[in-house]
Parts: structure tokens; sequence; C-alpha cells
């Protein structure tokens, strides 16, 4: 028999992360606040309870899996949070695409009571996840992550240590981010090509047909003449605040060309899509959100002919 889990939230990829842990033969008792998870939690084979704090008691490990920052504040930290349940020795495991600073906070209240936290989103979907394929980006000490590495490779494909708590919140946000960047780059390009006439559905055959792959493929072959990306060297702690590596990068996109009258008019479009608003500045958030919500706006864009509601 596996491990006693607690699985916190039983949505589309809590189901798939269901899944793999029944598969693995732990044991599992989950809680979502709507009443449908729950009843599909147990069809699928799971204890149910009444509260987080519930499905925590006695369990090694408790896997939150929800949608936002709020929501995991609310499921752990909350009236009948996780921490209320959870024992000593237990290990929080933090999968939603969050803030570094939100593990925090959890960390912070979980440290008084003998419960170990990590950052563990997870990059997949729910289908991928759900067959064995979702990798975990971690963050957290090493003896945490020591303890957690055999039981997340029992339910997924791999587990990556990016370093201290809060660094696999930001290894998230910038995955998340070069994926929205590349949906909102071919909704872009279909707009330029329906403007001029073209076939739209043929170009994108065309691009399919003549790829040879994607750029993070060989990014060290990219801009050979610019400097490498360097490794970061061994860190105790948290992740820095306001983790500068996505920050800047995203100040520095977006800031290119803000004042040129051409472009003034097209920038804002393009923010307005992305669900951001205000000057060229980029917060932690504002990049959050722009990771979170660029492929739903891509799609929208593509299946509309280039005019995303």
């Amino acid at each position: 028999m596996g491990d006693k889990l607690a699985l916190i939230g039983v949505g589309k990829m809590g189901r798939a992360l269901l899944t793999r842990m029944l598969a693995a033969n732990h044991q599992v008792k989950a809680y979502d606040i709507a009443d449908e998870p729950m009843a599909t939690a147990r069809a699928m084979g799971a204890a149910t309870a009444t509260c987080s704090a519930e499905a925590a008691r006695d369990a090694a490990f408790v896997h939150v899996l929800v949608h936002d920052d709020q929501e995991v504040l609310d499921a752990t930290l909350g009236p009948g949070g996780v921490l209320e349940g959870a024992g000593a020795g237990a290990t929080v495991l933090l999968h939603s695409t969050i803030l570094p600073e939100t593990t925090a906070r959890v960390a912070e209240a979980a440290e008084l009571m003998g419960v170990d936290v990590a950052d563990a989103p997870i990059t997949s979907v729910p289908r991928r996840l759900e067959a064995g394929g979702g990798t975990f980006l971690v963050g957290g000490a090493d003896d945490v992550v020591a303890k957690i590495r055999p039981h997340l490779e029992s339910v997924g494909k791999a587990v990556y240590h990016f370093g201290p708590l809060g660094s696999g919140n930001v290894a998230k946000i910038a995955k998340n981010l070069t994926n929205a960047v590349e949906r909102v780059m071919f909704a872009e390009a279909v707009e330029i090509v329906q403007a001029a006439g073209l076939d739209a559905v043929q170009f994108l055959d065309m691009a399919r047909d003549v790829t040879t792959g994607a750029t993070i493929e060989h990014w060290d072959k990219v801009n050979p003449g610019r400097r490498r990306p360097r490794r970061a060297p061994a860190r105790a702690g948290h992740v820095q605040q306001g983790y500068p590596a996505c920050g800047a990068a995203g100040r520095r996109v977006w800031a290119r060309g803000a004042g040129h009258p051409r472009r003034r008019r097209r920038r804002r479009q393009v923010d307005q899509n992305l669900g951001r608003r205000g000057g060229p500045e980029v917060s932690p958030q504002g990049v959050a959100h722009a990771a979170r919500t660029g492929e739903a706006h891509a799609r929208r864009s593509v299946r509309h002919g280039g005019n995303a509601a």
C-alpha cells in the first residue's frame, strides 16, 4: 500500500492527478468546495472529507491544486484549512501557478507547526498528466525535496528541483509565459495574413509543414553571438523577492517601442487582449496573468478570424 495522501482541489488537473495517485496505490482523501468534483472523487475510488483540514489529517503528503493565490491561501491558512489538520512531519505540496510570495506565506505559517512546504507546479495538461506525463517544477530545501522526490516520481514523469522555496513558482510562470507568447505570436501572424487576403488555414498548414521543431529544442544554438544563459549559484532560503529574471525581461519586452506613435494603438490592443492595463512596467502578477490568459486569447483569435472578443 502506498502513502496516505490528501488532495485539495478536484478540478480537471486535480482529477488527472487523482488518477495517478490511485494507480500508484496511494490512499487518497480528497476535498473540493463544489459537490460535483467530490462526487467524481468518490466515484473514482477516493475517500472524501468535509474540509481541507479533515483531508490533511494523518496525510504524509498534502497536494493543493486550486485555481489561484487567494484560493491557495484560503485552502491552507483559512478556517478549516490544511494547516488546521496537517500533523508535524507532513509535507504540503503547492501545485498551483502562484507567486513565490504566496508560497512563502504558507511556508512561514507551516514552519510553526512542524509542517514542510514545497512549491511543485505541474507543467502539463490534464490528459498528459493522467497518462503519467506530468513534470513537477520544484522549489524547496534539499532535505524536503529529497523526501518528496520519490513520491512525485510515483505519480509523474520528472522532477526538476530549481532551488529554494519559490523557485518552482518562478520556473512555472516563466514556462507559461513562453507558451503564451508562442500562441499570441501565431494569433498575430493570422491577423497579418488575413488582413492581406491570404488563406489563414493554408498559411498555418504551411507553417506546420516547414517547422524544424520548437526553438527551445536547440536553445543552445540560437543567437550564438550572444552571451549564453548562466547557471545560478547554489543558494539557501527563499527565492529572491521580485525575481528579476521575470520582471526585468517583462519590462524590456513591453517597454520596447512603447512610445512610438505607430505602435501605441497596437500595443494597447495587445495589452487588452492579454488582460493587462496600465503602462509598460510589468509586475510579477501581470506576467502570471498574461501567461494564464495568452493561450485562451490565441485560440479565440484564430477561431474568430483574428479578432479576439
